[in-house]
């Protein structure tokens, strides 16, 4: 098997990150589809459930104002629930959205680190090439110098 460069390894890595972060988003789409219809079904049951009721109290005549208005109480209540849950569920969503956000900074923050090795390589050599360039500079100055004193010793073919 052929050993990979640092190049494709890096390459690799960034592309392991980006699959894992949009395998996360499309899980986390998923699970907030099913929530929403879930929430729905209750929502139409619920409504189903309260029509039934109207009807049944129509049918058998206002027995009571009591029963009726304890019917409206419990209905409100079961409205002010589902409204928790749905708020509940939004700050769920919001709370992995911030978790998702955090990946992608670190998936960055990686990114750089394994650049930044490449990067300081890069001035290093640049920097060594400065240091050779100038010695060869100066060694060349220094011969014309030596040339221009001494000219019947140096023989250029």
């Amino acid at each position: 098997m052929k050993s990979m460069s640092r190049i494709e390894a890096s390459k690799c890595r960034t592309t392991h990150l980006k699959l894992n972060r949009d395998y996360r988003q499309v899980q986390s789409t998923y699970r907030n589809l099913t929530s929403a219809v879930r929430r729905k079904q209750e929502l139409v049951a619920a409504q189903m459930q309260d029509r039934e009721n109207k009807e049944k109290c129509a049918r058998e005549g206002a027995k009571s104002a009591n029963q009726l208005q304890l019917n409206m109480r419990m209905q409100e209540e079961a409205l002010d629930e589902q409204i928790m849950r749905e708020r509940e569920t939004e700050i769920r969503h919001i709370n992995k959205s911030m978790h998702q956000v955090n990946e992608i900074f670190k998936d960055l923050a990686h990114l750089v680190d394994s650049q930044q090795t490449d990067i300081d390589k890069i001035e290093e050599q640049m920097e060594n090439a400065h240091a050779s360039a100038q010695s060869g500079l100066t060694q060349v100055e220094k011969a014309n110098s030596h040339n221009s004193v001494m000219p019947e010793n140096c023989i250029i073919s």
